[in-house]
């Protein structure tokens, strides 16, 4: 079962990736992959590292993913007027899907 990443970019191509499971076992695999020294998957590279993303986990700071930057793709089509400037994308790591507890609250008939 590999690591799940959560993508939102931000710049001049903004938007974000919803929770997608990698094909990656361990941080340092998909760390490799995202800055773009796994050169067998080239697709998977968001860019440079220029920092870490934390969260506050009672009242300490944890890393949960990193900031990547690279500059926008020439679009495919020259009549696109995709941005061609930096972007930011800002990856959170998670073990698993989050789940959702349901609690069913039934009205009582008298």
């Amino acid at each position: 079962m590999g690591l799940y990443i959560e993508v939102k970019y931000s710049g001049d191509w903004w938007g974000e990736d919803p929770l997608t499971e990698t094909r990656h076992e361990t941080i340092g695999d998909l760390f490799r992959a995202l800055s773009g020294r796994d050169h067998a998957h080239p697709w998977e590279a968001l860019g440079r590292c220029t920092g870490k993303v934390y969260v506050d986990q009672d009242g300490k700071a944890v890393q949960v993913g990193w900031v990547f930057e690279a500059r926008n793709p020439e679009p495919v089509n020259r009549s696109d007027t995709q941005p061609t400037g930096l972007r930011e994308a800002w990856v959170t790591v998670h073990d698993a899907p989050p789940t959702v507890t349901r609690t069913v609250h039934y009205h009582p008939f008298r």
